[in-house]
């Protein structure tokens, strides 16, 4: 085909190489038009635009792809090379599909392809035949090495796990706990597993000035960091991930071998007896948090009328003066309730006085439980891993001698956990050598209010008949989780 109509494309990403100026294009195209004797109706230029902007969103060639009184001028697209056209040999290739559908030609200098002609249409087939097979050969080779380094217990590049830091591993790269950072996730565990919610320790970061996982890594590369601040989902991600305890993760779930055993990476910041007790503190943690200064009797104090819990209210100001008092949740909701209105320095007294004489002479503690090894969890994901394999092997994805070997090696490791003993929960008394009473006068009123709630202590009030009111049936409900002998 001879006479046809050109549309010269330019591209640049920076005005500053001459191999590849506007100027050097424009006189490559313009002579291989002439040289075929076609004829350029128009060019389409994009200066300063990066290859990774698609062709029909460039400002330049857009309009010539998506307008149709501009599509109409022209039957071939021509390029002085290839690369012109996108920033990989994936979005070429992408971008020669659409053409064809919009029934037009393209045209390369170098290397020199015309698919207006059948000889040109061979020759682009066989060229990108070549080009696909070696792309896919390089995606192969990149997933391999990938593969390979993850099995090995390396770092292939990218985020970094909280708490951790890349380090030098022969002629790769690995994880270690962070000498910086690795306490400060111990101290986030510790807070959690002594009762602190998430949303604190997330305030607690953000006060002391705790960088994010990835300012830690902007750090590191010397980039300014973002303004990104703690949350609590962010300190819940930390706390439940694989990684804190050295495991190789794959979006957030653990990376296994081929027998279905997890890979560790390297030592983890805590371990793995202290991560189940952290994790089954996160999945009992409250959605809300409260405040403990606006309502240190919740979830401790109940009216005695309805069992209703009491919440604390502060009046308006008169006089310079507020009046604190606590009120019953269902008087104030529904009216149904007669309890008048509690004072609530009266009640606070009370509360820590009733405290005192029942668990003033106790000796603090706690239980120091290793849980239960029963690997129930382990041959869960096992099974889910066997599911996901059954359905990539039936959708084609893999094929039947990779298939087998995977399925065999998870079998085998689902038979070896299933053969091994369980070991039950054991629970350790673990005092403190202090009572209640001796470390009640050091406390805070913030610190007084968890002992409440760690012992289960309760009470319920009740009216009197002259007016005032009573504590009565306080005691402790003794979670298990701090209950002695």
């Amino acid at each position: 085909m001879t006479g046809m109509r050109l549309l010269g494309v330019v591209r640049l990403s920076r005005d500053t190489d001459e191999t590849t100026s506007p100027e050097r294009q424009r006189e490559a195209i313009t002579a291989y038009a002439e040289r075929k004797g076609h004829r350029i109706i128009g060019w389409a230029e994009d200066l300063d635009i990066s290859g990774k902007i698609e062709p029909k969103k460039r400002p330049g060639l857009g309009p010539w792809l998506t307008k149709p009184d501009k599509l109409a001028q022209w039957d071939a697209l021509i390029v002085h090379k290839h690369d012109r056209m996108g920033r990989n040999l994936r979005d070429f290739l992408n971008f020669i599909h659409d053409l064809d559908n919009l029934g037009r030609a393209f045209i390369s200098i170098e290397p020199e392809l015309d698919m207006s002609t059948d000889i040109g249409r061979m020759t682009a087939t066989h060229f990108f035949n070549a080009a696909e097979y070696e792309l896919k050969q390089i995606e192969k080779r990149v997933k391999d090495s990938h593969r390979y380094i993850k099995a090995n217990s390396g770092y292939p590049g990218g985020q970094v796990p909280f708490g951790y830091r890349p380090v030098k591993n022969g002629k790769g790269w690995t994880y270690e706990p962070d000498p910086e950072y690795a306490p400060v996730v111990r101290e986030m565990v510790n807070r959690v597993l002594a009762g602190t919610s998430m949303r604190q320790v997330a305030l607690w970061l953000n006060a002391e000035g705790i960088p994010t996982s990835r300012n830690v890594v902007r750090r590191r590369q010397g980039k300014p960091e973002q303004s990104s601040r703690w949350t609590t989902q962010a300190v819940k991600e930390v706390l439940i991930s694989p990684s804190i305890v050295g495991m190789h993760t794959k979006d957030g779930r653990p990376l296994r071998d081929g027998d279905g055993t997890t890979v560790q990476r390297c030592d983890g910041v805590i371990n793995r007896r202290t991560w189940e007790l952290v994790k089954r503190a996160v999945a009992g943690a409250p959605h809300r948090a409260h405040r403990v200064d606006a309502n240190p009797l919740l979830q401790v104090a109940f009216c005695g009328l309805c069992e209703s819990p009491l919440y604390a209210h502060t009046s308006p100001p008169t006089k310079n003066n507020t009046y604190r008092y606590y009120r019953c949740a269902k008087r104030h909701s529904t009216g149904e309730c007669s309890l008048r209105s509690v004072p609530a320095d009266w009640l606070e007294g009370e509360a820590g006085a009733k405290f005192l004489m029942g668990f003033g002479e106790m000796e603090r503690g706690h239980w120091d439980i290793e849980p239960a090894e029963d690997h129930v969890r382990e041959l869960a994901e096992i099974q889910q891993l066997i599911d996901e394999l059954d359905a990539e092997y039936r959708t084609g994805g893999l094929n039947a001698k990779a298939y087998a070997r995977q399925i065999n090696a998870f079998e085998a490791r689902r038979e070896a956990l299933e053969a091994l003993p369980v070991k039950p929960e054991r629970r350790t008394w673990v005092g403190t050598g202090e009572t209640y009473g001796e470390r009640w006068v050091k406390l805070s009123v913030a610190e007084r209010v968890k002992e409440w709630r760690e012992t289960g202590f309760t009470f319920y009030v009740l009216p009197e008949p002259g007016g005032g009111f009573e504590v009565a049936g306080w005691g402790s409900r003794w979670p298990e989780s701090i209950k002695p002998h």
